[in-house]
């Protein structure tokens, strides 16, 4: 068997494994979504769960209601957060890897022909074919992982940047409570 044959069958083998890698980083992409989007769920149930109604009064009506102002944007702000994790989960048309009917639609082609018709040209060729249909399957399955971390990254700067307010309003109601 000839060197560029050889070389066009472990590149198609290759693409395989590409797309098994690609696959597995989706997922982990939208494992971090989950997370994140569950953290913002806590710090929103927490809000609402564990501040009494005499407590968001204070808010309302201290500091020249800047604690308002900044618990009303903590809460849009988580939100937003949970709106983009949930965005990255939404389903798309996720790439699908070589089917069975494109395998078989370009065997059938090298199969009709007679073994004497079979030269290394016609079998290259076949191999081209098949990267050719996983360059296709790899650059959609690119342009949707670079697209979910995008939102990804989106989600989880909102995620740090409510939690951090959090804890400048924890600071400010401690402050309150001790003067």
């Amino acid at each position: 068997m000839n060197f560029r044959l050889e070389v066009l069958k472990e590149a198609v083998v290759w693409a395989q494994s590409l797309d098994e890698a690609a696959s597995k980083i989706t997922a982990r992409l939208e494992d971090k979504a989950q997370q994140s989007g569950g953290m913002a769920g806590l710090f929103l149930a927490a809000a609402f769960g564990f501040v009494k109604p005499e407590a968001i009064a204070g808010l309302l009506h201290g500091s020249n209601g800047w604690t308002a102002f900044l618990l009303v944007n903590i809460i849009v702000i988580f939100l937003l957060c949970l709106v983009a994790c949930l965005s990255v989960l939404w389903l798309r048309s996720t790439p699908l890897p070589l089917t069975l009917s494109m395998l078989t639609s370009l065997n059938e082609d090298l199969l009709r022909l007679s073994p004497d018709r079979l030269s290394e040209t016609v079998q290259e060729n076949y191999y081209r074919d098949r990267l050719k249909i996983w360059d296709e399957i790899l650059e959609r399955r690119k342009t949707l992982n670079e697209d979910k971390a995008k939102r990804l990254k989106i989600a989880q700067t909102l995620l740090a940047i409510g939690m951090l307010a959090v804890s400048i309003l924890l600071f400010a109601i401690i402050r309150g409570m001790l003067l």
